[in-house]
């Protein structure tokens, strides 16, 4: 058992040594399509031969090739420009062995083009933005699959768990870290086992820290998904001795909280659940996160501080002959929930929150509609409100908004709701059309009008901006997603 932590490890590591901010995700609306939403915990890799330039066969080994390009810029009074340039390279050996490998260089500060004139550090606060600094991404997995029943897989990237835009549980929305997995199909059941190596940039230097992770997935019926989720999250050390990545948290079928207090630690343990049922072409989807509580604080309505937890309900599908999709969800969060102690316990990677990226504090509605016309073009709309507490957070005073603010660091031990400590009402339409110029590398031409306004105690902000550019969707954009 200790030779296969240590194999764990040390993969981990490799992959610390690689990592960079964001993957490359194929992106043909695969969200949309119900065929491939029942199975929400199946993690198998494959090649996909309907992408890539170059396709060559070597015995029972395919190679493909395929070109990076990302070039988006935005105007809101001001033109920002954002770029990639990169290749990816991708090796199936029969059913067995999958191996990819991406790479691009360029600058990309994507979720920050209304930075100038809309103030958009200043509205949504340091963690809920992404900036990347002129440099170089990777995205890197080797998956095997020795049979029909387990995959492992070791890399650099992310996963997302549900069928929403967003997800409460573990979201592809924030930047790549290092992990190793297995997964796990016996019958009915799905199992999920998840290793992550998080790490956090402090003045001091670097700080890292550990995560595990279970994602356990039955079909009840053939409509009907039920899973169930835990993660726990703990630092390799601190003032008084050096861990390591606990053993403990190896095994496959543990449960972490009575794990937790048999090690007599603090560590961050988070539950969940995820609900997905079929009906036709249509999907309803729900989440349950539960960081901390007490049912008799939740019986008596003390709007205790510690009752941490979130919930998401949404449904979406296909309508006109599967030409139009459409998506709907509603997302809400306590205060405090995702934060601990300190930055090496909290649920975050490198500034960003694991689960939605407006952290905690809120309640969203997200809504998403598009259509696909003659093949090539493809119009869209979305449609996001968010209601935010915390604007007025000082320093060292939080109202549960940041995560990565201790919840130590808080006024009052009972009255939180959502949205306390200032409110901000954030609404947000996008108006857009792409054209498929590429079929082969998926190459897209794309412009979105986006209309966003800002209200708070005595601020009424109404921005209007032009987003445009071209792209291979080999690569995950999170432009004005939040």
């Amino acid at each position: 058992m200790r030779k296969l932590g240590l194999i764990l490890v040390c993969l981990l590591f490799v992959g610390q040594v690689l990592s960079q901010a964001k993957p490359w995700n194929r992106s043909k609306d695969l969200f949309w399509t119900t065929e491939n939403i029942a199975s929400s915990s199946n993690h198998f890799v494959y090649m996909n031969d309907a992408y890539g330039l170059g396709w060559w066969k070597m015995g029972k080994s395919n190679f493909v090739f395929s070109p990076l390009l990302n070039y988006e810029a935005a105007s809101f009074g001001k033109l920002q420009q954002t770029g990639l340039l990169g290749a990816q390279l991708e090796v199936q050996a029969g059913e067995k062995l999958y191996v990819k490998l991406g790479a691009g260089a360029g600058s990309n500060q994507v979720d920050q083009m209304v930075y100038d004139e809309y103030d958009y550090e200043v509205i949504s606060n340091a963690p809920y933005y992404m900036f990347f600094e002129k440099g170089y991404d990777l995205d890197a997995v080797v998956s095997y699959s020795p049979n029909n029943i387990f995959n492992l897989q070791a890399g650099v990237g992310k996963f997302h768990l549900g069928n929403g835009q967003r997800s409460l549980l573990l979201s592809d929305v924030g930047r790549n870290y290092p992990y190793a997995a297995l997964n796990t199909i016996v019958w009915k059941f799905k199992l999920l086992n998840l290793y992550q190596l998080f790490k956090e940039e402090i003045p001091t230097g670097n700080l890292h820290k550990f995560a595990a992770t279970h994602y356990l997935s039955v079909d009840l019926t053939p409509n009907l998904e039920f899973s169930l989720f835990e993660s726990v999250v703990f630092q390799p050390s601190d003032t008084t001795w050096k861990r390591g990545f606990e053993l403990e948290y190896l095994n496959p079928l543990l449960f972490y909280r009575p794990a937790e207090y048999g090690l007599g630690s603090s560590d961050n343990v988070l539950l969940g659940m995820n609900v997905n049922y079929k009906l036709g072409h249509h999907l309803l989807f729900g989440q349950v996160v539960l960081d901390d509580g007490a049912v008799t604080e939740l019986i008596n309505r003390t709007r205790w501080w510690a009752n941490k937890y979130g919930v998401q309900i949404g449904v979406k599908g296909n309508l006109l002959d599967k030409k139009l999709h459409y998506s709907t969800e509603v997302n809400a969060v306590r205060p405090f929930t995702y934060s601990h102690l300190n930055t090496s316990q909290n649920y975050g990677n490198r500034g960003f929150v694991l689960a939605h990226p407006a952290g905690s504090n809120f309640i969203e509605s997200f809504s998403k509609v598009q259509y696909e016309y003659k093949e090539k073009w493809q119009f869209n709309f979305t449609f996001m409100h968010l209601l935010r507490g915390g604007e007025n957070d000082m320093q060292n005073l939080s109202s549960g908004t940041n995560p990565y603010q201790p919840y130590t660091e808080r006024e009052d031990e009972y009255g939180y709701t959502i949205a306390n400590g200032g409110a901000l009402r954030r609404t947000r339409l996008t108006l857009g059309a792409q054209y498929e110029l590429v079929s082969r590398i998926h190459l897209v031409l794309f412009v979105n009008a986006i209309a966003m306004n800002d209200r708070m105690e005595q601020v009424n902000n109404t921005s209007f901006g032009l987003q445009f550019g071209v792209k291979t969707n080999l690569w995950k954009s999170n432009s004005f997603s939040f």
